[in-house]
């Protein structure tokens, strides 16, 4: 409970962390809690943000250490569970986005350096990564084009990200789309309820949804 009150504090104001809106595992390892944390539509005053904890047999408890590093903003509409040995870094330039029952159930990476938006129930599998960024820039020496270092993405409503899939830079996963394992995104999509698949995606199945 120190541990929560103090990244509660940090985060938020002394007087919201004397509520714990924020409830971290004892073993947490803050590399910066420079940023801010929002928390609207909130459905009860403890433990809005859960990092940390979440009943994954195959991971070891003890040894499945989450990372915080935020030092920008953190917004999230309600409640959002960070699992077991989650890694969330939010630069200081960028918007971390979350929407309401949101899970990610055990080591899991997000890493925002411009702007990440996730919608309403959503779940993301084990081991899933949400990065923004190359964290580097890439020249074309043919035209002398240079990459974007970072770009948005936005993951809507009601999407399943499997397991070990991987979402990157300029990502568009439309609502009530299933990401399968393993699964690379690097790219915007149209069609709600698609099953996405590959390295690159690709679109494989329509009209289908997670129950």
């Amino acid at each position: 409970m120190p541990k929560s009150f103090y990244v509660s504090w940090r985060l938020t104001s002394f007087r919201e962390a004397l509520h714990f809106p924020i409830v971290v595992r004892y073993n947490t390892k803050i590399v910066s809690l420079k940023g801010h944390v929002e928390i609207s539509n909130r459905k009860r005053k403890r433990a809005s943000i859960i990092i940390g904890f979440n009943n994954v047999g195959i991971y070891d408890k003890k040894h499945s250490r989450p990372i915080l590093q935020i030092e920008g903003k953190m917004v999230v509409n309600g409640q959002a569970t960070f699992g077991q040995g989650a890694k969330i870094c939010v630069m200081q330039n960028g918007t971390l986005a979350v929407g309401d029952n949101f899970n990610n159930t055990a080591e899991g990476v997000v890493i925002c350096c411009k702007q990440i938006t996730i919608g309403q129930n959503c779940l993301m599998s084990w081991e899933t990564v949400i990065m923004d960024s190359d964290w580097h820039r890439v020249k074309n020496l043919e035209n002398g084009d240079v990459s974007e270092e970072s770009k948005e993405i936005d993951i809507e409503d009601d999407v399943w990200i499997g397991l070990r899939a991987t979402v990157l830079k300029g990502a568009y996963i439309p609502a009530g789309c299933i990401v399968a394992a393993n699964t690379t995104v690097t790219k915007a999509f149209c069609n709600r309820n698609t099953l996405l698949a590959g390295s690159p995606a690709k679109e494989r199945k329509y009209n289908v949804t997670r129950l």
